[in-house]
């Protein structure tokens, strides 16, 4: 066999060779992505009686450790929305060392708003004015959000309504409650 026939082997051989590698080497499909549940349960979880016009959940920042239980009132994981937005009724306001963000904001009847607790100290939601929280009766945490923890509440009234940090009653916020 001359240098041109030998050449044509190695090339037919060397397609056989790539060609196996290619059609029997395993192809890994990328893992399905889905959403991760709003809620999850929690045995002994303190939460506000809901009142005629408004409900409340006190809610928890993500634990990494531990799978939770089935259903509950503790929030694993909060998903920013669009404030006003009709497909998703919960609106976070985060509670910083600065103060609320956003200060004011603008929800929907029957929306909920997430206050979650980025600062360094704590948190406790209460509706004005001071020192008697009937601006908006219902719409006060009635204790504590520590760090990562968080408070929800509905509004279920049309209005204005102020509310501040009743552990820090410099800090304030405004929501405004629309059709």
């Amino acid at each position: 066999m001359n240098n041109k026939g030998y050449i044509i082997l190695l090339v037919v051989i060397a397609a056989v060779i790539v060609g196996y590698l290619y059609f029997n080497t395993p192809v890994s499909a990328p893992a399905p992505q889905t959403a991760a549940p709003l809620t999850s349960a929690g045995a002994g979880n303190k939460a506000p009686a809901p009142s005629a016009s408004a409900s409340a959940v006190k809610t928890s920042a993500p634990r990494a450790t531990t799978p939770p239980p089935a259903a509950s009132t503790r929030t694993t994981q909060s998903t920013p929305v669009q404030p006003g937005s009709a497909y998703n009724p919960l609106v976070q306001v985060s509670y910083l060392d600065s103060g609320f963000s956003p200060a004011r904001l603008v929800v929907h009847l029957g929306q909920t708003v997430q206050f979650l607790n980025l600062s360094g100290t704590p948190l406790w939601v209460a509706s004005d004015p001071e020192p008697t929280h009937d601006g908006y009766p219902g719409f006060d945490e009635n204790g504590v959000s520590q760090v990562g923890e968080s408070y929800q509440f509905t509004f279920n009234k049309l209005g204005t309504f102020g509310y501040d940090n009743h552990v820090d009653q410099a800090m304030h916020g405004v929501i405004i409650v629309e059709q």
